[in-house]
Formats: structure tokens, sequence, C-alpha cells
């Protein structure tokens, strides 16, 4: 996905001080980000989503925390 590999946490998911690459780690972020999009496109009333932080790890991804801004509860 290209967004993912464009982006400033690159460097941690290719190795960086001599760390092993996160490859599976990469493979995950990516479809945290296309499950989100889809998300997004069958929900048109999320106004905004928020993911702070996204934690990668060998294995998983995680988000820490998590906010979501709907049409509904935007004030009239």
């Amino acid at each position: 996905m290209l967004a993912a590999r464009n982006h400033a946490p690159q460097p941690l998911l290719d190795g960086v001080r001599g760390r092993p690459a996160l490859c599976k780690a990469r493979a995950l972020v990516e479809n945290l980000i296309q499950r989100l999009s889809m998300m997004l496109a069958d929900l048109p009333e999320i106004r905004e989503l928020d993911l702070n932080a996204v934690l990668a790890f060998a294995d998983s991804v995680c988000a820490v925390d998590g906010r979501i801004r709907s049409a509904h509860s935007e004030p009239t």
C-alpha cells in the first residue's frame, strides 16, 4: 500500500538501529488501513476517525486509543 510506505514510521518497519525489519507488521498495518478505509466507505456518517497511537509489533498491531466523530454528534 503506497500510503503506508510513504509515511514517517517507514524506517521503523524497515528495521532501524540494528533492530530487525517488521515485515509481518507492515502487512498488518496495511491491512488495518484497508479495513478502516472500507469501514469509512461503508459508513458515510463517520466524519472523523482518530487512532492514537497505533503500535506495531512483530506479529500484531494495536490501536491504543481511538475516537470517532459522526454526523449525528455534530451540533445542528
